[in-house]
Parts: structure tokens; C-alpha cells; sequence
């Protein structure tokens, strides 16, 4: 049986450098988690010039900005 091999899903998350901190320091677990559950890869990029609540979600690999609060 040819079973066809799902490719990994590289994801960027820009956010604020506070943001990042608390993500890394508190949250780890549940981050490994989702990359785990969704068979995928996330990258973080701390960015000063974002809000608190600003953030934004991008193929890793091709740029394309999937989700940007932003906007």
C-alpha cells in the first residue's frame, strides 16, 4: 500500500519580544503539543515593532502571511 507522506508545515509567528518571553517560559509544552498534534514545525520571530496583541502567522519557507492581526 503507497501511503503518501503529508509534508511538514513551517510556520513563522512574529510577535512582541514580551510576548515571545512568556510563550518560551510558560507555555513550552503546549507549543511542542500543537507541532506534535499537527505534524508541523513553528519558528518565532521576536518583533518590537508589534503591539502586545499583535501577531502574525507565515509559511516559514515562502513568506505568504497566512493570518496578521494587522490587517
Amino acid at each position: 500500500r503507497n501511503q503518501r507522506k503529508t509534508p511538514e508545515l513551517k510556520l513563522m509567528i512574529s510577535l512582541h519580544p514580551t510576548v515571545l518571553k512568556r510563550l518560551r517560559r510558560e507555555d513550552e509544552q503546549v507549543l511542542v503539543d500543537l507541532e506534535k498534534t499537527h505534524k508541523g514545525h513553528f519558528s518565532f520571530k521576536s518583533d518590537a515593532s508589534r503591539h502586545l496583541e499583535d501577531f502574525a502567522i507565515s509559511n516559514a519557507e515562502t513568506g505568504d502571511v497566512f493570518y496578521s492581526s494587522r490587517e
